[in-house]
């Protein structure tokens, strides 16, 4: 489905839809440079077998993909890159993505919730989270770069960061506090 550059003054709801491309490694959505005026909703079992194509979009409000599952076979499951969006991003509560999350760029002007969200990668790179970014119960991240990202608070458990050398860039990734049981060992 192509939304590529469409102009949507309230909001987008696909809650519940499937998409499936011919193929899994090509796109099954695709609203690159789209401009929604309120909530984007592929959420509450959104389902797309193919890449979910979102790059420089602009969303009002929310960006919701809490219990969606975005799986293809290509390199990213979810290209949501220099985004601009005026609330929150919710990648939680069930959110699944067998491959790459693509944020980089992305500016968030309430909160990055992927509390109990499944990644295999997430790059947030060059990013701004203006409030907080909820990183907890996370599982299955194989590689998370926060390089060059600011964010208000960082709220996380031990539990849910990359376990293996080299899986998490976080070079000149900044914070203004940090919570949760991250900080008990330190």
């Amino acid at each position: 489905m192509s939304l590529r550059g469409a102009r949507i003054g309230r909001s987008l709801s696909c809650t519940g839809a499937t998409f499936k491309s011919e193929r899994a490694d090509e796109c099954a959505f695709d609203a690159k440079l789209a401009i929604i005026g309120a909530d984007a909703l592929l959420d509450s079992g959104f389902n797309a077998t193919g890449g979910v194509i979102i790059a420089a979009i602009q969303i009002g409000r929310d960006l919701k993909c809490s219990q969606g599952s975005f799986r293809t076979s290509g390199e990213q499951s979810l290209d949501a890159e220099n985004g601009q969006i005026g609330g929150s991003v919710y990648l939680s509560d069930g959110f699944s993505a067998n491959r790459k999350v693509d944020l980089s760029g992305v500016q968030i002007g309430g909160v990055l919730d992927c509390h109990g969200g499944s990644f295999e990668s997430l790059t947030l790179s060059k990013g701004n989270v203006k409030r907080s970014l909820f990183w907890n119960q996370v599982r299955d991240t194989e590689h998370l770069d926060l390089t060059d990202t600011h964010l208000g608070v960082l709220i996380s458990d031990q539990k849910s960061w990359p376990k293996w050398p080299g899986s998490l860039d976080v070079d000149g990734q900044t914070y203004d506090r940090m919570s949760g049981d991250l900080l008990r060992n330190v």
